[in-house]
């Protein structure tokens, strides 16, 4: 099902027994309205794949997982919130640096551009993302660099997860002059050297 401005007169008819929820453009394909179809889903207690409303809304938020991760005890990297209604604001001293909107996913807004390695070339990027992004905050983090894993978790709250293997991300076929980062081209563009 496909037909959003019917989705809900759908669910309702039809009642499935159980939606495999492939919805990952978000509710009428506005990425910050991904959280809305498992929402309604739970709504007319319909069973789903996929995360809930609660975990996409706060995995939305990089901010806000960065904030659970320091209340665990994970090592984050230095960051600085970034309101991008602002016109201008204090750009930390930590560079090389990696901005990005704070509301995404999928890479969104993280391009070769995004490491930046002086004030100058920080503002140049965040009014790169004001102008793209309209309307999303922004996040100045201290750039890692080193070995980046992926890690998948499978299961249910309360019915305990099965961990998958760690995913090593292979940059060894990189240009070298490019960033290590996992860039929106690295899963959407073909052509670009970082796909």
């Amino acid at each position: 099902v496909d037909d959003h401005s019917r989705l809900l007169a759908l669910l309702s008819e039809t009642r499935p027994d159980f939606v495999f929820n492939m919805c990952d453009n978000g509710y009428k394909n506005d990425a910050l309205r991904e959280l809305e179809v498992p929402a309604l889903l739970d709504l007319l207690e319909v069973p789903y794949t996929g995360a809930g409303p609660t975990c996409l809304g706060m995995c939305y938020d990089k901010s806000l997982v960065r904030a659970v991760a320091v209340a665990h005890g994970v090592p984050v990297p230095r960051e600085t919130y970034f309101d991008m209604s602002q016109e201008t604001g204090e750009i930390p001293s930590m560079f090389p640096a990696l901005i990005k909107p704070n509301r995404a996913d999928g890479s969104v807004g993280i391009t070769a551009g995004s490491v930046v390695h002086s004030a100058e070339a920080a503002i140049a990027y965040l009014a790169h993302l004001r102008k793209t992004l309209p309307g999303r905050d922004a996040l100045i983090q201290e750039y890692l660099t080193g070995t980046e894993y992926s890690m998948g978790l499978i299961g249910n709250p309360g019915l305990g997860f099965n961990v998958l293997p760690p995913l090593e991300v292979d940059y060894s076929g990189l240009e070298p002059s490019l960033p290590r980062i996992l860039s929106y081209e690295s899963k959407f563009d073909p052509s670009s050297p970082y796909y």
